[in-house]
């Protein structure tokens, strides 16, 4: 009994000392975040001009305006078109960059900060960049293109549909493609290295090694990738706001953008719904790309080698 009592009684000072810690930050994180959003849900039942303290509850009826809405339903497919295609390629040329500057030479440390130092910029330096470089009349893509013999428009890349999607597009992984290099660069510096070297002994290499050893012990990572990679489409403005203002009609235009500029037509409560729905729509892309991601492939081998043990 005396060791019981001894042992709950450390268990309530641990928890106590957990609780007096996280306690301020909880708080804070309550105030300035939890307690905006839960206003955000209210204020979307409500019309409102945001010019006075006078709102007027109209039930879901912002929440249907916004599914009747074309160009809202234009910038939920563009994001979710670059999710598909832009997250993809940034997991993959990512995770494929990083394996193959795989060493601890003085180029690839090198080569791994040059791919970073995109994303280090501002997304408003990088969008800049690009505008720069598609420009009609010393631009070196939209130079360079027409001296290929691309059917480059006469007004400009950005001034067609397909082409100003792919300058989003390319300019999009061009600012983000640094993070998922050092992520997995990172990650495959921390692999067990007996299992690599076991794996080499049993004669496994190159895309062989890569596919059935290093891809599947990535799997951390590959969740923080696939999050991170939806909270970068979800929160695409910058790019999009410098490079083509959501044109040419409305070809290029994200939910963030859309919302933004909804703000200036002091339809707050319906800019309140459609924050709303992003967040919840955001929230599900997330759930979608961890289940995308998988179980991770270590616990099977784990549990079976457990039981292995227990059994000899």
């Amino acid at each position: 009994m005396a060791t019981g009592a001894v042992e709950k009684k450390a268990r309530l000072k641990r928890s106590a000392f957990v609780v007096g810690f996280l306690a301020p930050a909880t708080l804070v994180y309550s105030l300035f975040v939890l307690w905006p959003l839960l206003q955000t849900f209210q204020l979307g039942f409500y019309r409102w001009k945001g010019l006075s303290k006078k709102r007027t509850y109209i039930g879901l009826e912002n929440f249907q305006s916004l599914a009747s809405d074309e160009n809202y339903r234009g910038a939920l497919t563009n994001n979710l078109a670059l999710l598909v295609f832009g997250g993809l390629t940034l997991v993959f040329l990512g995770v494929g960059i990083a394996h193959a500057l795989a060493d601890k030479s003085r180029i690839a440390k090198v080569t791994r900060a040059l791919y970073l130092f995109p994303h280090v910029a501002s997304a408003v330096v990088a969008a800049i960049i690009w505008s720069f470089l598609v420009n009609p009349s010393f631009g070196l893509i939209a130079k360079g293109g027409k001296s290929m013999g691309l059917p480059i428009p006469v007004d400009g890349i950005l001034a067609t549909a397909p082409w100003a999607k792919a300058t989003v597009f390319a300019a999009f992984v061009w600012h983000a493609l640094g993070f998922f290099v050092m992520l997995f660069s990172a990650g495959i510096e921390s692999l067990d290295r007996e299992i690599i070297e076991a794996s080499e002994l049993d004669g496994s290499s190159g895309m062989n090694r890569f596919w059935n050893i290093t891809w599947p012990m990535l799997w951390p990572l590959k969740r923080v990738a696939a999050v991170y990679a939806v909270s970068n489409v979800m929160n695409l403005f910058v790019i999009v706001f410098v490079l083509t203002q959501g044109g040419p009609d409305g070809a290029t235009e994200s939910l963030l953008r859309y919302l933004w500029q909804k703000n200036y037509d002091g339809v707050f409560g319906y800019v309140a719904a459609m924050g709303a729905v992003n967040l919840v729509i955001a929230l599900l892309l997330a759930g979608v790309a961890l289940l995308a991601v998988g179980p991770n492939p270590e616990r099977g081998r784990k549990t079976g080698s457990a039981l292995t043990g227990g059994a000899a």
